[in-house]
């Protein structure tokens, strides 16, 4: 009985807590992996270059934040965004070599740069749980040579569209979100490089 008292204290401190401070509640962002995705990433005829993929340290804290009386809703995306943006490059790219700042030296030689920067995170919410919810991304893809010229920029947006959903399917619809989001941004991001005219025209001069 004593337990069940100190349990009953406990749970409304924590209530208590929640509504003086409010609480932050983390969606789970999937473990989407490029590699999964079969022939959609087919390649048999990489660029002919040796890449630095900059992966900076804004990149990896990408996230989608909404506050709501008191409360805080997030989706940190930036770690898998990170991980997508190095599957895609590997397959596009003869070598792949990663740093997390502009002014990191590179271990090899490098023909070029390639820099993800992410320039809008936007989530739509439906206005009843039937409705539907769009969560947006629109990255900036640069690649530059080594004296910082332009060789290919390009923005591309990525889309997720799901149900709102209620209190108790909410949580399972954002992962879906999630990883219909990621799937539409890298494969637009894959066939952009993949059929640039001026990476292929830059890689054969190499």
């Amino acid at each position: 009985m004593v337990n069940k008292i100190r349990t009953f204290s406990f749970c409304m401190i924590i209530i208590s807590v929640c509504l003086v401070s409010g609480c932050t509640f983390r969606y789970t962002v999937p473990d989407f992996s490029i590699q999964s995705q079969g022939g959609e990433y087919s390649n048999t005829n990489k660029f002919n270059l040796n890449v630095n993929l900059l992966l900076s340290e804004k990149l990896r804290a990408c996230k989608w934040e909404r506050k709501k009386m008191g409360d805080t809703f997030l989706i940190e995306i930036g770690d898998q965004l990170a991980k997508n943006a190095f599957e895609i490059s590997e397959l596009l790219y003869r070598n792949i070599e990663i740093t997390t700042s502009p002014n990191q030296k590179n271990i090899g030689q490098i023909d070029a740069i390639l820099t993800p920067t992410v320039l809008v995170v936007e989530r739509t919410m439906g206005a009843t749980s039937l409705g539907e919810s769009i969560f947006t991304i629109v990255m900036e893809w640069r690649l530059e040579d080594t004296d910082k010229n332009i060789i290919w920029v390009d923005s591309i947006k990525g889309e997720g569209r799901e149900k709102t959903g209620n209190n108790f399917n909410h949580k399972k619809l954002v992962s879906k979100q999630i990883e219909k989001l990621l799937k539409d941004l890298f494969s637009k991001s894959f066939s952009a490089m993949k059929e640039s005219p001026e990476i292929r025209h830059f890689a054969l001069q190499k």
